[in-house]
């Protein structure tokens, strides 16, 4: 492959295909083998690193002179990093794709707590600062939003904020008000641990919570046949 950047040919891996077996994480990290593949969904050039999901795509003069010139840029990585994941979030930033710059940002996060669902990485505080600047901008529906926003701020220990969402928000469907409520509880037992919908559902099993909410619809296939 050819960086589109400094024009270095190297050779490297490409992801083409991957799985999940489970729920996600209530921020939409995928379970596995998705959750251990980030690593193959981008790729570093060893030469200048620049960063890319497809290197070998055109970029701009400008994303060219950035990468060329900033110093982020000039500490070697591989994709499976911290670092990788931060270049590629500021590289969207530039060029202001800022849903792939919230997702890189991210990533960069559960890529520093890999296995571990007790801590979270303090650089949530980082990508929650980065999603209250730009929530309007996120190519994500209402309900979607409003629990990454729970998750962000519950994570990061801000429990009386996520408490005060709850009990405001306006959900539209079953599902995301009982996600919204458990997020409560969990902020009113100050808990920043990692959990999934399936969590969710035990504690509606176990508190015999009950949603207002309508059941989100499902789309259904029609089959036609001609006789």
């Amino acid at each position: 492959m050819t960086c589109a950047v400094c024009g270095h040919t190297f050779e490297g891996r490409i992801l083409t295909s991957t799985n999940t077996m489970g729920p996600p994480d209530l921020d939409l990290r995928p379970a596995e083998m998705a959750r251990s593949t980030l690593g193959m969904e981008i790729t570093v050039c060893p030469n200048c690193h620049y960063v890319a999901h497809d290197i070998a795509e055109p970029v701009s003069e400008e994303t060219k002179n950035f990468v060329l010139s900033d110093a982020a840029f000039q500490t070697d990585c591989w994709a499976y990093s911290v670092q990788a994941y931060r270049n590629l979030m500021r590289i969207a930033v530039l060029e202001e794709r800022f849903h792939d710059a919230f997702s890189a940002y991210l990533k960069a996060a559960w890529i520093e707590e890999g296995r571990d669902r007790l801590q979270p990485s303090p650089i949530r505080q980082e990508v929650l600062q980065f999603f209250l600047e730009h929530e309007k901008e996120l190519e994500f529906d209402d309900d979607t939003r409003l629990c990454m926003r729970a998750d962000l701020l519950r994570r990061t220990g801000h429990f009386k904020e996520v408490i005060e969402l709850t009990e405001s928000a306006n959900t539209s469907d079953a599902q995301t008000d009982l996600i919204m409520h458990y997020q409560k509880h969990l902020s009113e037992n100050k808990d920043v641990r990692c959990y999934t919908i399936g969590f969710a559902r035990r504690w509606q099993e176990e508190t015999g919570f009950i949603s207002s909410k309508p059941e989100k619809e499902v789309p259904t296939m029609k089959i036609t046949f001609n006789l």
